[in-house]
């Protein structure tokens, strides 16, 4: 299990497992797990930009690969991150320069 603090006086936790995502809420001796998400996916990593807040989940899809989600707003919703990719000006450009 991977587990990631998220916010500061440890009262809000993230729990990455293989059959999804947990957030935990709570302090001290009380303490609420909410619904999960991603159920049934192996999430690997999940991880809090300091700048922002913004939660990055990474799940491992087997077949369709590593997929990067993020939330802005606590794990309540979460959106897909593309993947990077080149123009296509750049790759032309490439395939040009092997030929």
């Amino acid at each position: 299990m991977l587990g990631a603090f998220l916010q500061s006086a440890a009262s809000l936790a993230a729990n990455a497992v293989r059959k999804g995502l947990f957030v935990v809420r709570g302090s001290g001796t009380r303490w609420d797990i909410g619904e999960p998400h991603f159920v049934g996916e192996p999430v690997t990593q999940v991880l809090a930009d300091p700048r922002d807040g913004t939660w990055y989940a990474a799940l491992r899809l087997g077949h369709f690969g590593v997929k990067l989600h993020r939330s802005s707003d606590q794990g309540a919703s979460w959106q897909a991150v593309g993947a990077p990719a080149f123009p296509a000006s750049v790759l032309f450009r490439a395939h040009q320069n092997t030929g």
